[in-house]
């Protein structure tokens, strides 16, 4: 380990138990940074960063240590071995260091209340080497551009796990990261970046406790890497709760190429509600299947070997349980079959899957699988990021139609022309929504329900009656679990009590990324039933759709 001398500005070497007691400097990079090359021909006065050096030396001076480590001069970056040795190597340099100083540039000197808001806002919060910086010292320091002391990782915690979403406990050593789930540890690096694509992989080593060699040049294959180092030294199943930034439909494979893809927030199921990493469990009750019926996860160069409790679908994919729990339900993901290689991919990659497990235990199966880790979704790229949705509604009868509530809640807003818009992230949107509309008819209002399937999946749009007092959460599963019949299409006919017919009509517009919904009333007319039933091609149904 190469030291800098806090008084002298000169480097020395030391080797095991030889090493001497140190400062750490965690902080983001500028121009003119003093390098290892700077420091050994004493060539660094007229730089920009020796402030920064200067400043850290000082403090230590003022603890009354003797050296320091930056990672800018104490590194021969020139030398890929030596490198590669430092960066596996340095989760443990700052946990061994006595104290850790984070100079943040871009806050300034504060009075004796800190300015939280300007804290949590530092560019330091965002840079992936920092991540491990924060987490792996005791006694970490913080400190203003001009070295005023803003407060300490314990006096900060708060703030600091506020913006973080690290919990306190980890910051306060009090847990390990280890006693966290892979997912969640991911997450803390989802809104961090770095210059150079690898390093998005690389700055995490120490987080999960991994040593491997750096190749520089491998671009996202490293992030892959370091997926199957942390599947080899043991098995948790979270790391594959990642959700898919660019589509909720296609396939890839089982693992992701950034942690962008663990997001802070948690990951989305089908219904639009998110689920916190730190809410998913690994279950309480046994796994049913007997051990030797089991095979945990094997990265081969075929792909990942494993096995895999799965319910079949009627289309030949698979639901398959990671064995996670959320509140004893099943945490589970879509999977698959692929003809061209024969292994199995991910599909819906945009949100998990919760099953009750009191329901559906008994129907899941152990099957050995072999899957696919990681490829380009089988879509083609989408240009918008969003979906631009639209809902109309029009009555020629004598009643009134009127929308009263939309599940999950979306943001749904009334427009001038009188109809309903949204823009709708293709990353988080719900497969499908419910819509509960009103038809008034002198005193009587009547209540029905329509239900939009976005990707026109099992199907694309139904008209179900509604029971007062029943959640809509519940009718949400009741309607995604029918199973598709003859007359399922984008247009929908049912009658209510008055014989007025609600009109159902489904427009989808993939190019332009657009979708719209039209409902109608349309007034009874004897001669005019069957015509409406044969132009539609849709649903007919006496009585069945209504409450009243």
């Amino acid at each position: 380990m190469r030291l800098l001398n806090s008084t002298s500005y000169e480097l020395a070497e030391f080797v095991g138990d030889d090493i001497p007691t140190y400062a750490i400097l965690s902080h983001t990079w500028d121009v003119e940074e003093v390098a290892f090359n700077n420091v050994r021909r004493q060539d660094y006065e007229h730089l920009k960063g020796f402030a920064k050096l200067k400043g850290c030396c000082a403090q230590a001076v003022r603890d009354s240590l003797q050296w320091v480590w930056i990672d800018t001069c104490c590194i021969d970056k020139s030398s890929s071995a030596e490198l590669s040795e430092a960066i596996n190597s340095m989760y443990r340099w700052y946990q061994n260091a006595d104290v850790c100083y984070v100079h943040l540039y871009d806050v300034p000197q504060q009075d004796m209340f800190l300015d939280k808001n300007l804290f949590q806002s530092a560019l330091w919060f965002r840079r992936g080497w920092c991540l491990q910086e924060l987490i792996a010292p005791r006694e970490v320091e913080f400190y203003a551009s001009n070295w005023t002391e803003l407060g300490t990782k314990w006096s900060l915690r708060q703030a600091i796990s506020d913006t973080t979403s690290i919990p306190e406990a980890i910051l306060l050593q009090e847990k390990r990261p280890g006693d966290f789930p892979v997912a969640q540890r991911m997450s803390w690096a989802s809104k961090r970046n770095t210059t150079r694509e690898e390093d998005m992989a690389y700055c995490l080593l120490g987080i999960f406790d991994i040593h491997m060699p750096l190749l520089y040049g491998e671009g996202s294959r490293a992030f892959i890497r370091l997926q199957e180092e942390i599947m080899r030294r043991g098995i948790d199943y979270s790391i594959f709760l990642w959700r898919s930034t660019e589509a909720n439909f296609g396939t890839t494979g089982l693992l992701c190429d950034s942690p962008r893809h663990f997001p802070i927030e948690g990951v989305p199921a089908r219904s639009g509600k998110l689920f916190r990493y730190c809410d998913i469990k690994s279950p309480k009750f046994p796994i049913f299947a007997s051990p030797e019926n089991s095979k945990p996860p094997e990265v081969t160069p075929r792909g990942l070997q494993m096995t895999v409790h799965t319910k079949r679908l009627p289309d030949g994919s698979r639901l398959a349980w990671l064995y996670q729990t959320h509140n004893e339900h099943l945490v589970c993901i879509f999977l698959s079959p692929q003809q061209s290689d024969s292994k199995y991919h991910r599909a819906r990659v945009g949100y998990i899957e919760i099953v009750e497990k009191e329901e559906d235990l008994d129907i899941f199966q152990p099957e050995n699988m072999c899957l696919e880790t990681l490829a380009e979704l089988s879509i083609p790229k989408i240009p918008h990021q969003s979906l631009d949705f639209r809902l109309y509604l029009e009555s020629t009868a004598d009643e009134r139609l009127s929308l009263l509530e939309v599940y999950p809640e979306c943001g749904l807003e009334s427009r001038e022309d009188g109809s309903y818009g949204m823009q709708i992230d293709l990353a988080s949107c719900p497969e499908f929504f419910i819509m509960v509309f009103g038809v008034e008819q002198n005193s009587t209002t009547y209540r029905l329900i329509a239900a939009l399937n976005m990707f026109h999946g099992h199907w694309a749009c139904k008209v179900h009656k509604f029971v007062m007092g029943t959640p809509l959460a519940d009718l949400a599963k009741e309607l995604w679990d029918l199973q598709p019949i003859d007359d399922d299409s984008d247009r929908v006919i049912s009658r209510l009590p008055s014989g007025t017919y609600v009109k159902v009509s489904s427009k989808r517009r993939s190019r332009s990324c657009r979708s719209f919904m039209y409902v109608s009333l349309v007034p009874a007319n004897i001669s005019a039933d069957v015509h409406l039933e044969t132009q539609m091609g849709g649903l007919v149904d006496d009585g069945n759709t209504y409450i009243y």
